[in-house]
């Protein structure tokens, strides 16, 4: 189901926190969280996720997050996202409805920064950037069920909380295919060609 950002014409997993630094990744989810009451009211909030190249001491690749006001208007920050990841500015085509499902299997780099929680028990990551395309080798999506096809665990009651990862979810439903990233312009052959604006694929 198409998951639309447009401009205004009108519990939670606990992640190793990925290391400092930028980061070369690819989005492997995009998640409609609903209207959420916020410190300013209702938002209606939308959250992405990413996998990272870099992988945890266990082999798999860090995942992190980031949530968003599902709105393109021209001060968003999910509208500044996208345009930093682009490389250039959204169209007014784009703006007047995106489809941010075409986002998953898209490479990026991410700029990540550690913050401590209030209390000083925990650290988080947090996206602070989000950016073109590094070169380097093609990432493709691992061990990943988006959260749209998971399903409870035997004997969880009420529906899948928006986010959760883990062994307490079941296999996602017979013939499921998870989604594969498409080859984009600069992923021709081992050797990678410069990268331009006009390569990112939104």
């Amino acid at each position: 189901m198409p998951i639309i950002a447009k401009a205004n014409s009108s519990g939670s997993d606990i992640f190793a926190p990925a290391p400092v630094g930028v980061h070369r990744a690819i989005c492997c989810d995009v998640v409609d969280r609903g209207l959420v009451e916020g410190q300013f009211g209702q938002k209606h909030l939308v959250r992405l996720v990413w996998q990272l190249e870099a992988q945890t001491p266990d082999g798999k690749p860090y995942l992190i997050d980031r949530n968003f006001t599902l709105s393109l208007d021209e001060r968003s920050a999910l509208r500044a996202a996208l345009e930093s990841w682009a490389g250039k500015p959204l169209t007014l085509q784009q703006a007047a409805g995106f489809d941010l499902e075409k986002l998953i299997g898209v490479s990026c780099a991410l700029l990540v920064v550690h913050k401590p929680s209030r209390d000083g028990s925990r650290v988080f990551a947090n996206v602070t950037a989000v950016l073109p395309k590094q070169p380097g080798r093609t990432l493709v999506i691992r061990d990943y069920v988006r959260v749209i096809h998971r399903q409870p665990a035997p004997g969880a009651n009420g529906p899948v909380k928006p986010h959760p990862v883990g062994p307490s979810f079941a296999p996602p439903p017979t013939g499921w295919v998870p989604p594969v990233p498409e080859p984009d312009a600069f992923e021709s052959g081992e050797e990678p060609a410069p990268m331009t604006a006009d390569d990112i694929p939104f």
